[in-house]
């Protein structure tokens, strides 16, 4: 099997809660079913499901199947938003030879890369007609390395990724393209692997022209030029690997890791684009399949597949970048989640052992959770060392400050009129802070960095 596709076996294990999961869907499916509403397909292996997507607009979609063995051959596209699906097999390919990574660009044109199970190699794909062709791109880039995924910004601007071949000798095979890849050359700045390093088959996060990668080294890489230069910041120290990279603008993301030995779910936020991460204490139903953002919310949205017990089925979504999550079923079981907007997102659907095809979020369920009331909070220097200024609004309110253990630092209540709070926090410790105000109109929160 394909070393590095962490994400789809992950949801293959510990079959015990499955089945508890599967007896909670039948008690509590009808709830459910008012938030997500099931588009059902099968891909050319019937157990594979929906894993990555490429998320074009509110109408076109294409999905990505995954299934234990390796076996599947086809991609999924909609042009109806998912009321129905057209499933395209992917001709040509080899023995071993399976799709890595999916990226689209319109409802005609479309790229997946492909690794071999059973020998280093890869390549890159692209249709120009809805799938129903597809054709090798480029030369032999990928020769010696296993593609992790390929993105396309524009329909001429892409990055493809690969593992290298013998970390850290050889380098992360990094390629761009700008003429829609006719011709890749290789990225002109790339951080050096670690010993053994290799990078985690999961979609990568993008926003605008900034793209992030995450390794089963605990670190994220981080490209603002459509992928010709790249940093790279160890994300955790928690856990070695990674199951779930998401960023809701260019500075606010998560990641979600897993300590297999403890079936325990990290998670590490940043506020800077990436540069430094933290681990956060959440509250809420935080769920291990999958993250995304959704784009001009704010919001994050996560789901499970009960891999880590009943408490991880479902669907939740946070305002504050992952220190609190709202539920918003308890009982469908998702195996990955992509998004365009509050009226479009997308999961992978299962039901036991059983793929369905994908569920689509109702558009409504994100639009009805309750607005803020007030405007966002504006504290600065953010980062800071440690003294920020935070603009007050006319209004008397209350201010706090808690730390990644959800433990308070600071609070100050302040009279109506005051124009400005000086907060200090240099007595505390370099890290990820939550800054709280509460009036009587309503509550807003903005994450503070103290270096």
């Amino acid at each position: 099997m394909l070393k590095n596709v962490l994400i789809p076996t992950f949801y293959f294990r510990f079959q015990p809660a499955r089945l508890l999961a599967l007896a909670l869907l039948l008690l509590l499916g009808r709830s459910a079913s008012a938030q997500w509403t099931l588009q059902p397909f099968t891909f050319d292996t019937p157990d594979a499901f929906a894993y990555r997507f490429g998320v074009v607009n509110a109408s076109v979609v294409w999905a990505l199947g995954y299934d234990e063995d390796a076996t599947n051959r086809s991609v999924a596209l909609t042009t109806t938003g998912g009321q129905s699906w057209q499933l395209r097999p992917v001709a040509g390919l080899v023995a071993e030879e399976l799709i890595t990574g999916l990226s689209a660009t319109s409802t005609t044109s479309a790229w997946i890369c492909t690794a071999s199970n059973a020998a280093p190699g890869g390549r890159v794909l692209h249709t120009t007609d809805g799938g129903l062709t597809w054709a090798p791109q480029g030369g032999t880039q990928f020769a010696t390395s296993r593609p992790n995924f390929v993105h396309f910004f524009t329909a001429n601007d892409g990055v493809a990724m690969g593992d290298p071949l013998n970390p850290p000798a050889d380098p992360f095979d990094i390629f761009v393209t700008h003429n829609g890849g006719t011709t890749w050359s290789r990225a002109a700045s790339v951080p050096v692997p670690l010993p053994n390093e290799n990078g985690v088959v999961l979609a990568p996060a993008v926003v605008g022209n900034t793209i992030w990668f995450a390794t089963d080294e605990s670190r994220v890489f981080r490209s603002t030029d459509q992928g010709n230069t790249w940093t790279a910041a160890v994300a955790n120290t928690t856990v070695s690997e990674m199951y779930a990279l998401a960023f809701q603008d260019e500075l606010h993301g998560l990641t979600l890791s897993v300590n297999d030995a403890t079936r325990t779910l990290y998670a590490h936020a940043t506020v800077d684009g990436g540069l430094s991460w933290q681990r956060i204490f959440y509250a809420g139903p935080l769920l291990s399949g999958g993250i995304t953002g959704v784009p001009g919310t704010g919001l994050l949205v996560s789901v499970g597949a009960g891999t880590l017990g009943a408490a991880d089925l479902g669907s939740s979504y946070s305002a504050d970048n992952g220190f609190t999550w709202t539920p918003i079923e308890t009982t469908r079981e998702h195996t990955s989640v992509a998004a365009f907007g509050a009226g479009a997102v997308w999961s992978g659907a299962l039901q036991g052992s059983k793929a369905l095809g994908v569920y689509r979020l109702n558009a409504t369920v994100l639009s009805r959770r309750p607005a803020a009331a007030l405007p966002a909070l504006q504290a600065y220097p953010n980062p800071g060392s440690g003294t920020f200024r935070l603009p007050l609004p006319a209004s008397a309110a209350t201010v706090r400050v808690t730390d990644a253990l959800g433990r308070e630092v600071l609070r100050r209540a302040t009279p109506a009129g005051r124009p400005e709070l000086l907060l200090d926090l240099r007595g505390q410790a370099p890290g990820l802070y939550l800054l709280t105000l509460e009036t009587t109109a309503g509550t807003a929160r903005q994450q503070l960095v103290v270096q």
